[in-house]
């Protein structure tokens, strides 16, 4: 039996193109806004991750001719959209590892896959954490 493809609704679909309206190329932070608005405003898209929406903007932004040398980003504005990233997930691993200070690495993997980050990231972080 064939696999159904995931289709966006309409509602999720005007909020993404939205991020593009006018020409205007958005911010790595204007992305996770959408993304976080995308949740909030429209059912049954469990399988809409951000790694998904985060391929959307970029297949996007291939076909509009824009290319990341080209997307209106400056390095510095790029470095602090991931400066941003990192702090966001090292205060979600701290809030987790408050009851938990020596997690093993099965909760690290499964933390990692919650947020959506790669493992050796967590691990990284919880060891700053912990103080090691």
């Amino acid at each position: 039996m064939a696999k159904t493809r995931n289709v966006m609704p309409q509602k999720g679909r005007k909020l993404r193109e939205e991020l593009y309206h006018g020409g205007r190329v958005p911010s790595f932070m204007e992305k996770v806004k959408v993304y976080k608005e995308i949740h909030i405003n429209v059912t049954g898209i469990a399988w809409y991750d951000l790694k998904t929406h985060l391929n959307w903007t970029y297949g996007r932004e291939k076909a509009l001719g824009i290319t990341k040398d080209h997307a209106g980003h400056s390095q510095p504005e790029v470095e602090q959209a991931q400066d941003t990233q990192v702090r966001v997930i090292y205060e979600a691993i701290a809030i987790k590892m408050a009851p938990l200070p020596d997690p093993p690495l099965s909760v690290l993997a499964a933390w990692a896959a919650q947020l959506q980050v790669p493992y050796p990231l967590v691990c990284e972080i919880a060891a700053t954490i912990a103080g090691f």
